[in-house]
């Protein structure tokens, strides 16, 4: 089931950054897998320096062991971002030397199997970048409403039962911190989840009475 990663601010942005187009291509994959919303590669320090101004990333995966001079770069980097998240993947074993003088900075090991490095980047972003996850069908659910959509035709159009719209709606208030339809979808559409649609009457129709998120888990 795909997914989305957002922050208040909008969809989580990564930029992955090593010599070897292998393994940056593995680690976008895993991020994109994980459900990262902006994924961006790059393979010199030069192109990192403009990334990093231009992408502005909430997360950066790089092997300083093959970029001379990247150390200095990050620390850069994180002095601009002060919220960015650093995930370093080295060949090395040895977690000081890889994250010396970089601050809020993670560590694995390429030596370890792939799906540990993926399981890393995963405990990463929850725990560092307080991500939320829409799922597919939440999305579905969101893009409807958006549309002024009631629960009633929304289950008609996504063949679910009324109860169960209820419930994605309720997941997704909870992820996105809301109480209302309206705000659902003013915060989905600000990480750039929803594409501009007529939203004036969303809070307007018959079954629209916004849902305690509590009430219902994921």
């Amino acid at each position: 089931m795909s997914t989305q990663l957002i922050t208040k601010r909008g969809v989580l942005r990564a930029l992955v950054f090593d010599n070897q187009p292998l393994w940056r291509s593995t680690i976008a994959s895993m991020l994109k897998r994980l459900g990262m919303g902006t994924i961006v590669v790059c393979e010199s320090v030069p192109e990192f320096r403009n990334l990093v101004h231009t992408v502005r990333p909430h997360l950066v995966v790089v092997d300083p062991d093959e970029l001379p001079g990247i150390a200095e770069e990050l620390r850069d980097a994180q002095e601009l971002l002060p919220r960015m998240t650093t995930l370093i993947v080295s060949a090395r074993r040895d977690r000081r030397y890889a994250i010396d003088g970089l601050r809020d900075a993670a560590f694995v090991t390429k030596r370890r199997e792939l799906p540990e490095i993926e399981s890393a980047l995963h405990e990463l972003v929850g725990q560092h970048l307080g991500w939320v996850r829409l799922t597919s069908r939440e999305l579905d659910v969101l893009r409807l409403v958006a549309e002024g959509a009631s629960n009633r035709d929304v289950a008609r159009a996504l063949w679910l039962s009324d109860q169960t719209v209820k419930f994605h709606l309720a997941n997704a208030y909870r992820k996105l911190g809301v109480s209302s339809r309206r705000e659902a979808v003013a915060r989905a559409r600000e990480a750039g989840l929803l594409v501009e649609a007529d939203v004036d009457d969303a809070d307007q129709r018959d079954d629209a009475t916004p849902l305690r998120p509590a009430l219902l888990s994921a």
